[in-house]
């Protein structure tokens, strides 16, 4: 399973760990990889590194937590640009996904669930994830 997942998910995980998000993370690693872009990476990084997160996560857990997504993840050359999406700046994971081939998208952005799916590649909610993809 190839997985494409958000900076809004990864965020909410980095800054509140919970068994729902260790759940996701479980069943990716179980069966499959999230894919990146250096687009997506920089994004997550500028995001993580933000001010107003270091009441949640110190600024070298927030580096550590990236240099580890980074580890586990499937570094992808974006060959098609997409523009679909209402939000342009969330085009980067629908391009992410065409290019890497992905099997699905995990997004917590409305601008992506509301989509549903794109070119045949279906965009989940974490919940719904959860379901689709049982231990």
């Amino acid at each position: 399973m190839r997985v494409v997942i958000d900076t809004n998910i990864l965020v909410s995980f980095a800054i509140r760990p919970s068994r729902a998000f260790e759940s996701i993370f479980d069943r990716i690693a179980a069966g499959g990889i999230p894919l990146v872009s250096d687009e997506t990476l920089a994004e997550l990084l500028t995001v993580l590194t933000r001010k107003k997160f270091r009441k949640y996560i110190p600024l070298d857990q927030s580096i550590d937590y990236w240099e580890w997504y980074a580890g586990i993840s499937e570094l992808v050359s974006v060959t098609e640009t997409v523009v679909a999406c209402r939000d342009p700046k969330d085009d980067k994971f629908l391009s992410l996904a065409v290019s890497g081939r992905a099997d699905c998208i995990l997004a917590g952005d409305g601008d992506l669930l509301d989509i549903g799916q794109f070119r045949g590649i279906p965009i989940y909610r974490p919940a719904a994830f959860i379901q689709a993809f049982p231990p």
